[in-house]
């Protein structure tokens, strides 16, 4: 069995600083990317919940959007510490296989692809003058 995924975005992205160097908010939108190979060999079985053999690459593309909000903290001149939380949203209503939706669990409705989500990050920025 093998189920592997690969994502890619372009976007816009805006932000704003209203304490400059220290806290940014930002937002950004754009068109989101996905593709799923998806290779499985499973005893056959007329239960819906055991997945079909078979081999298929579904791809999908749709709206993609995110906001988070970023700190940083100078450490010292030339090192500086941060900290960010954010939000993405990407949701795939449908991937495709030719003209074939995908349908892993079998129950007859295409299955949605949800890559939306929280992201906590931590940052270490050194700064090298030239």
């Amino acid at each position: 069995m093998s189920l592997d995924l690969t994502y890619a975005d372009i976007h816009a992205l805006f932000t704003f600083s209203p304490i400059p160097g220290i806290l940014w908010v930002g937002a950004s939108g754009g068109l989101g990317r996905a593709n799923l190979n998806y290779a499985v060999d499973f005893p056959s079985l007329a239960l819906s919940f055991v997945p079909a053999d078979s081999e298929a690459v579904y791809t999908g593309r749709t709206f993609v959007a995110s906001f988070f909000l970023r700190a940083a903290w100078p450490i010292f001149s030339s090192l500086t510490a941060g900290v960010e939380a954010g939000f993405r949203w990407a949701l795939f209503p449908q991937l495709l296989s030719g003209e074939t939706p995908m349908d892993l669990n079998r129950d007859g409705k295409p299955d949605p692809l949800d890559l939306s989500g929280v992201w906590l990050g931590l940052s270490l920025r050194v700064e090298f003058p030239l």
